[in-house]
């Protein structure tokens, strides 16, 4: 009996230091989490915004084939095919890719005619006006352009639109790798924001702790610059063609990190 006993004090002992051991590590792993809680720890925020500046290298701009017509819709969509496609090859035997050239519009409208029935005069012999009635149709194509020879884009706008092109809009200059400016405008970003922290650390009398949040804002692709500087519009077979100043492009990235207080 006293062996039984002894047994089963050992066993009750053994199971008692596992608990215990269990519940410390317990605790001990807990606080581990919790100091890494940013609701937990003392931290302060800052911001800053990075900028960079890239030179203009692409152009865009879009063109329009408008064609305007009877009820027969065939008739329309061949004349307004044979238009645009005269522009598109204009702007290939120039050079322009075919991957640089992208329909971002295709309408097709009714052309109505409408009736004047002597409403707002002072006859009493006015009649019930006939409604509206369709006698056409109206076809639009809109064509996104982008030209990589910026030397080009004068005589590009001015010749797509002897070649077929009822309308020229959104001439602007841009950058073509986005990527790599705004990853500049972000490294200047955290720069500025690390600087920051640390002088409001040394200021506040702490040190800095570790990095626990970072989010960004702005970023995106550079702000177009727009035509400017337009000397001559060369439509109709005219000499004289437009002139872009094509300028630079602006990208900001803001940046905003929370430190650790120590």
């Amino acid at each position: 009996m006293p062996n039984d006993r002894l047994k089963i004090y050992q066993t009750a002992a053994i199971i008692l230091i596992l608990v215990v051991g269990s519940y410390g590590i317990l605790r001990v792993t807990g606080s581990y989490v919790n100091s890494f809680d940013p609701t937990t720890v003392r931290s302060f925020t800052v911001n800053a915004t990075g900028d960079a500046i890239a030179k203009s290298d692409i152009a865009q701009f879009t063109y329009s084939v408008l064609t305007e017509g009877g009820k027969d819709l065939a008739k329309l969509g061949d004349e307004n095919s044979t238009k645009g496609n005269a522009a598109k090859q204009y702007l290939k035997d120039q050079g322009v890719a075919d991957e640089d050239m992208k329909t971002v519009g295709y309408t097709v409208s009714p052309r109505y005619q409408y009736f004047n029935c002597g409403y707002g005069t002072q006859s009493s012999d006015v009649k019930p006006c006939p409604p509206s009635e369709i006698v056409g149709y109206s076809i639009n194509e809109t064509v996104e352009v982008k030209v990589r020879d910026l030397k080009k884009v004068g005589d590009l706008v001015s010749g797509v639109v002897t070649k077929g092109a009822n309308s020229v809009s959104n001439v602007q200059f841009t950058v073509d790798d986005t990527d790599a400016v705004e990853k500049e405008a972000r490294e200047e970003a955290f720069a500025r924001a690390r600087a920051k922290a640390q002088a409001i650390a040394d200021a506040g009398g702490f040190k800095l702790g570790q990095l626990i949040d970072v989010q960004e804002g702005g970023g995106g692709s550079p702000y177009p610059m727009y035509a400017a500087d337009v000397k001559g519009f060369g439509m109709g077979g005219a000499e004289t063609v437009p002139e872009f100043a094509a300028g630079s492009n602006e990208v900001n990235v803001t940046v905003t990190l929370r430190y650790q207080i120590k």
